[in-house]
């Protein structure tokens, strides 16, 4: 069965839980948002979306035929260009030198640390840690990189002539305070306060234009769907049904196939580095 990419826009600000207590409970008063959604998360809206616009009375057996639907992804779209997080290995420092306010951002590419005898670790399967080979502050902000600094650094084993690109924080976040609601008289619940931080997917340029930060962008989830997808349409995404845009997209060659220039650096590796595109469970 061939598969066929689609593209997903959150129209509302989007909340996919993380793991932390949301109730009653002093400091449990916030849902706070991951930074991406999980798969399953994605799994499930697209699998709902395509059983409900083929008409499905969603009974047991198309339960079962929904759960069969392969769909893979995310992967993260900033202004149409794919973005990934920024490997574990790559460790980005300032090197200041004084008496300048600020330095020259680098990175070092991290390797395995091979220990000593009387040295050991409980890394599973014979993992080694990572070494740092130079004793450096990494500076924060560098979340995500664009198709072209991964893959030119994938082809750099020691990350020698690396460029560092600008620091890029990913979807900003949301913050929204709400009230709950007396059933009865529909009125406001007298000290029933609670908040939500969701992921926005499109910012627009700030009144200040002297502002840095002050840029448009918007993101957008790409997913791989193996089945019939419906030409367009919107759909429920994560928490409190909000809604997403959902339609077909193509995307770059270097996405659904390996890079030729990877593809030759490889030949000549004696070791393999993985990177994983989408979020994983170990």
């Amino acid at each position: 069965m061939s598969h066929q990419f689609v593209k997903i826009r959150g129209v509302d600000p989007l909340l996919f839980r993380d793991s932390r207590p949301f109730g009653e409970e002093n400091g449990a008063g916030t849902a706070r948002t991951l930074l991406s959604p999980l798969p399953g998360t994605l799994a499930g809206a697209i699998r709902t979306h395509i059983g409900t616009s083929a008409g499905w009375q969603w009974s047991k057996e198309d339960s079962r035929k929904a759960m069969q639907i392969p769909v893979a992804g995310p992967l993260l779209y900033k202004n149409c260009v794919p973005h990934f997080v920024t490997p574990a290995d790559a460790l980005i420092y300032e090197d200041k030198v004084e008496p300048k306010e600020h330095g020259e951002i680098k990175v070092v590419a991290l390797c395995p640390e091979t220990l000593n005898p009387n040295e050991g670790c409980d890394l599973p399967g014979g993992l080694l840690p990572l070494r740092v080979p130079q004793s450096v502050k990494p500076v924060v902000g560098h979340r995500y990189w664009s198709q072209e600094y991964m893959f030119a650094w994938l082809k750099s084993a020691d990350g020698e002539g690396f460029t560092v690109p600008t620091a890029e924080g990913g979807m900003l976040t949301e913050d929204r305070v709400h009230v709950g609601i007396d059933r009865n008289t529909k009125v406001a619940d007298e000290g029933k306060l609670f908040a939500t931080r969701l992921l926005s997917f499109e910012r627009y340029p700030h009144w200040n234009q002297n502002d840095a930060e002050g840029y448009s962008a918007t993101w957008d989830i790409v997913v791989r769907v193996q089945d019939e997808m419906p030409d367009s349409g919107a759909l429920f995404l994560g928490g409190e049904r909000r809604f997403a845009i959902l339609e077909p997209y193509t995307p770059d060659e270097g996405i659904t196939s390996p890079p030729q220039e990877i593809l030759e650096v490889l030949r000549e590796a004696r070791f393999l580095r993985l990177v994983l595109a989408t979020p994983a469970k170990i």
